[in-house]
């Protein structure tokens, strides 16, 4: 394919490089890639192609810089901006540098094959308009001019629906054609919603300033299925109620255990103490029979010696014998029965309390039953545990579902860029379908001028011509320039403005004017010029649009 057929793609991205040349070789254009400044004046001078897509980021300068040379080089080829920014400002600025359009990254195909379309539509077009007649030049044209003179004025009717003015000034013709189908208009965003819902909060009226990031309202999804959220809050429901009664359980039991605890250590303080007075008794018993057995000793022995001298009989030392030895059973008896009870007390004080003989009653067993409340308590200790992490399992599962039902039960409506609410185009509490418009905002910095013309004019019209602009019904004037030649197509055409200018017939030719001075800067109230009709005089050569008649 040669090169008047291409289209230049002069981009350092590899994605965007990818992605152009793959989407516009699908559908039938070849593309020639220029991944550098210095690739580009390498390149240069070149046969002319029928379109140039251009990185706004490619070199230090601004839009103008980038652009200039191309147009120098390749007059009448639109040129395509590629930037980063989505914003209303970088778009209008890229079209008031000359751009016949200005692409968002990363691209979308359907918008740049839509855009290639219409840019080779409009390079064919021109094309076509200027290519050199074959027709003789009537003389009578120069007879024509040659009857007016310097800084007359004339006006012609008739020419496609046009209204001329002449002006013979020095050795210049200029002159001024008019059109009187033109409104201001603004690029414009509508903001829709994705699914169908209820509106909420307070959606900002018209003519209100907003900027990037706001919500602007929300959309609540009336129909969203939260049964599993629903599940999770019962389940953790059920799981504190068993927390609870657990809880209650072990406290109950703990109250229990207190008061065995504090009747088994009365018991156990009476029961030392009834010890301690028996200990006495034990004791004493034992010191007397230890006298006991002493004076029976010595009685025995006292005998022994008068029966060794013949001074008493034989029984008497048989009866002081049986006394010895009864002392001496009855001191065993007292030391048995002194270390029963010090062992019976040792025994209490250790928290034993069955004794060897009788022994037993209620508070005994009590210790039994604490030992039992304590293996009651250390299992709902367990399960306490067990239903803590159950609990927290819920909470992190009931959070993140509540996240997720929230994010789908209702959309925030964000504004996506700095501007002014042109329409607002629902209230709160209206329900609303999937992708029902909600908004339409403009950046009241960027208006500009449609206008339609006849092809006559549309064919001598130049980018940045200068164009003067007056409101109807005012005296003011506002000086403008051309900065888009669309061809024979109609602003509702577009999604992006955000008024609407019919076409009357095929004969008109849309062309788009930027202001050199906003009204009121860029504040809010210019959206009330939106929509506005004006008168628009276009000023240049009348050679020129002779040449082209």
């Amino acid at each position: 394919m040669s090169m008047d057929n291409q289209i230049l793609l002069i981009d350092d991205d590899a994605e965007v490089q990818s992605i152009v040349n793959r989407v516009l070789l699908e559908h039938g254009y070849a593309v020639k890639v220029i991944p550098s400044i210095q690739a580009l004046r390498d390149f240069l001078p070149a046969p002319k192609p029928w379109l140039i897509f251009l990185d706004r980021e490619m070199g230090p300068g601004n839009e103008m810089e980038l652009i200039l040379p191309l147009t120098h080089s390749f007059p009448a080829v639109p040129i395509v901006l590629l930037t980063d920014s989505s914003s209303a400002d970088a778009a209008m600025q890229g079209v008031r540098a000359g751009a016949f359009d200005v692409l968002s990254k990363p691209i979308d195909p359907v918008r740049l094959i839509a855009t290639t379309r219409r840019a080779v539509e409009q390079h064919a077009m021109a094309v076509s308009m200027t290519a050199p007649s074959t027709e003789q030049t009537p003389p009578a044209r120069h007879t024509f001019l040659s009857r007016f003179s310097v800084g007359q004025t004339v006006r012609i009717a008739g020419i496609s629906g046009a209204l001329m003015s002449l002006s013979l000034l020095g050795s210049n013709l200029a002159f001024r054609s008019a059109s009187d189908r033109a409104i201001i208009n603004a690029p414009a965003i509508t903001l829709s919603n994705q699914f169908e819902g209820t509106v909420t909060g307070a959606p900002p009226a018209a003519g209100t300033g907003i900027h990037r990031g706001q919500v602007l309202c929300s959309i609540a999804d009336d129909h969203l299925d939260a049964s599993r959220l629903q599940q999770l809050i019962a389940d953790s429901t059920v799981t504190e109620q068993q927390i609870a009664a657990l809880t209650r359980e072990k406290q109950d039991l703990q109250k229990q255990r207190d008061q065995i605890r504090k009747r088994l250590a009365a018991y156990q303080e009476a029961l030392l103490n009834q010890l301690a007075r028996r200990m006495e008794e034990a004791n004493a018993a034992t010191a007397s029979a230890a006298a006991k057995l002493a004076r029976a000793s010595e009685v025995m022995q006292r005998v022994r010696q008068c029966e060794a001298g013949g001074a008493t009989s034989g029984n008497e030392s048989n009866d002081a014998q049986a006394e010895f030895n009864v002392c001496k059973s009855d001191l065993t008896a007292a030391q048995t029965a002194e270390k029963r009870v010090a062992d019976e007390r040792n025994r209490v004080a250790e928290g034993v309390f069955i004794s060897e003989d009788d022994g037993r009653n209620d508070v005994p067993y009590s210790q039994q039953f604490i030992d039992q409340m304590d293996l009651r308590m250390a299992a709902i200790t367990t399960q306490l545990a067990e239903c803590g992490c159950r609990r927290e399992q819920l909470h992190r599962q009931i959070d993140l579902e509540s996240t997720l039902v929230e994010g789908q039960a209702l959309q925030n409506i964000v504004a996506p860029v700095d501007g002014v609410v042109y329409q607002r185009l629902a209230v709160a509490g209206t329900e609303l379908p999937a992708r029902s418009p909600l908004f339409q905002l403009i950046n009241p910095g960027a208006i500009y001028v449609d206008a339609f013309v006849g092809a006559s004019l549309f064919r001598s019209i130049r980018i940045n011509e200068a164009v003067m602009i007056r409101l109807i019904g005012s005296n003011e004037i506002v000086n403008g320039h051309v900065i888009c030649k669309l061809g024979p197509s109609t602003v509702a055409d577009s999604r992006t403005d955000a008024a609407t200018l019919r076409q009357s017939d095929e004969g008109e030719y849309r062309v788009q004017i930027a202001l050199n001075r906003l009204p009121f800067a860029a504040d809010p109230k210019n959206l009330y010029y939106v929509g506005c009709p004006v008168d628009v005089e276009f000023k240049g050569p009348i050679l020129r649009w002779f040449g082209a008649e």
